[in-house]
């Protein structure tokens, strides 16, 4: 199954592989939340941020929680809204 594209805003559940501590396998995580930022190498999500999708999110900004995933171990993408 193709990857869909996504944009800053899209709202997304992202399916990946992550590594394991203490295992031979990687195991697969779910993140959700917005899209903040992305470039050729990954995408950056926004789990826990301002309500308002316009509002700038710095990288020091401590109110907000952001996951940037790899884009070789994204297994799927899902819009969520």
């Amino acid at each position: 199954m193709p990857i869909p594209r996504v944009r800053k805003g899209d709202e997304v559940a992202i399916d990946f592989l992550d590594h394991v501590e203490s295992s031979h396998q990687p195991m697969e995580f779910t993140v959700y939340g917005r899209v903040i930022s992305q470039d050729k190498n990954s995408i950056v999500i926004g789990s826990w941020v301002y309500q308002d999708p316009g509002k700038k999110i710095r990288e020091d900004d401590y109110n907000c929680t952001q996951f940037t995933i790899v884009r070789a171990t994204i297994q799927a993408i899902r819009f969520v809204r």
